[in-house]
């Protein structure tokens, strides 16, 4: 229950950025502009028209940029492991680095969105997948733990990633549901209360 309300809070949310126009038509905007979409609707709830129909440009323009939706929504996804590679510094202690992570994660919802929509959407998908765009950027962080902690096996070190990276995203795909339940004072305040409670997590997992 909680979860099919966030979704259709957040989509609310999104609906109304997505009506704006992008001010051009290059690659890199319409990019930006169909990550929203996607974010609000998830990969099978748009259609390659929909999207240039939204975006205010023709269907012909749009896939003459990308060919076709598969390989825009592939874009999109690439754009946001590139977004999460940025946002690691490798020359952080692990506690920093998730602290760093999550205040990303404020500052780009939708790409937080788009992933957990991913996550509910690819299970048809998964097992013919090519290409695992975050692959990388995990891995980082794995190399990260282990480094923090050497005595942390991969897959342990990659149990508690996952752990953290999960909390990060859920926390801030639900902020429309928690300013619903506990008002925008609370929630505001619960915001800030995260990024202590993963520092917390990071050093009771990797120091």
């Amino acid at each position: 229950m909680v979860s099919s309300l966030t979704y259709h809070v957040v989509s609310c949310q999104y609906i109304r950025v997505m009506t704006q126009r992008p001010d051009g038509d290059t690659p890199a905007e319409l990019i930006a502009a169909a990550t929203r979409l996607f974010a609000a609707r998830g990969f099978y709830g748009v259609s390659i028209a929909a999207i240039a129909e939204e975006l205010g440009i023709t269907k012909q323009a749009l896939l003459h940029h990308f060919g076709n939706k598969e390989k825009l929504y592939s874009a999109v996804l690439e754009g946001i492991a590139a977004r999460f590679d940025e946002a690691l510094d490798d020359g952080a202690d692990i506690v920093q680095v998730f602290a760093g992570f999550y205040v990303h994660a404020l500052e780009h919802r939708d790409d937080m969105a788009l992933i957990a929509r991913e996550l509910l959407d690819n299970e048809s998908r998964a097992d013919t997948a090519q290409k695992w765009v975050l692959r990388g950027f995990l891995n980082r962080l794995v190399d990260m733990a282990i480094a923090a902690k050497p005595r942390l096996g991969r897959d342990e070190a990659s149990a508690e990633i996952y752990v953290m990276v999960g909390a990060i995203n859920y926390f801030t795909i639900s902020g429309p549901t928690l300013r619903s339940i506990f008002g925008a004072d609370t929630s505001d305040r619960l915001e800030d209360r995260m990024q202590d409670s993963l520092r917390a997590m990071a050093m009771d997992r990797f120091l």
